[in-house]
């Protein structure tokens, strides 16, 4: 018997920098019972990762070569269990495309803050994609209790130093390893 795996897709502008990041380190994390995708709201399509963040990937132990830009689609979003944002704006050009979506999206940085605030409780779903399904309607609950955070967004590195291609890495790997210890 297989079993489905539950879609997850990362958004950034370009998906040349943020997004791809996100897709690998939630692969890494997530495992075999996750499918992990990305695009951007205005991809570079065809571009490979930029290579600061390619460099930081690989020294993660992930391979990049194989990397192509997409663009995000409307048939991307419908298929998604989770599209995780690396912006608020992000996530409002993805809700815009598909609004019954807004359930499901979230940024990062805020589902890692709800991940880690111990009040999204243990989930015991029959499968990991039950479980996974469970967590993403709570955290959705979560969010509407009226809390707004306003620094939800992973800052662009694209076109600067080496230190902000580490800190929008680091980030990332440290809201991915909030939202995986969730889920575990």
């Amino acid at each position: 018997m297989s079993v489905e795996a539950y879609r997850v897709l990362a958004v950034c502008t370009g998906n040349i920098c943020r997004s791809p990041a996100a897709q690998m380190l939630l692969h890494a994390e997530l495992g075999a019972g996750a499918t992990v995708t990305s695009a951007g709201t205005a991809a570079m399509v065809g571009n490979p990762i930029e290579p600061p963040m390619a460099k930081l990937l690989r020294e993660s132990g992930h391979a990049t070569s194989a990397f192509a830009a997409r663009q995000l689609v409307a048939e991307d979003i419908i298929r998604a269990d989770l599209i995780l944002t690396m912006t608020r704006e992000h996530r409002a050009r993805t809700v815009a495309l598909v609004p019954a979506a807004v359930r499901r999206t979230f940024t990062l940085l805020e589902l890692a803050r709800i991940a880690a605030s111990g009040e999204v409780p243990r989930l015991l779903g029959i499968t990991p994609r039950v479980r996974f399904l469970e967590f993403v309607a709570a955290a959705g609950r979560q969010r509407s209790s009226g809390k707004v955070i306003s620094d939800d967004d992973v800052p662009d590195p694209y076109r600067r130093g080496g230190r902000e291609y580490r800190a929008s890495y680091a980030l990332i790997s440290g809201a991915i390893d909030r939202i995986a210890a969730a889920l575990r």
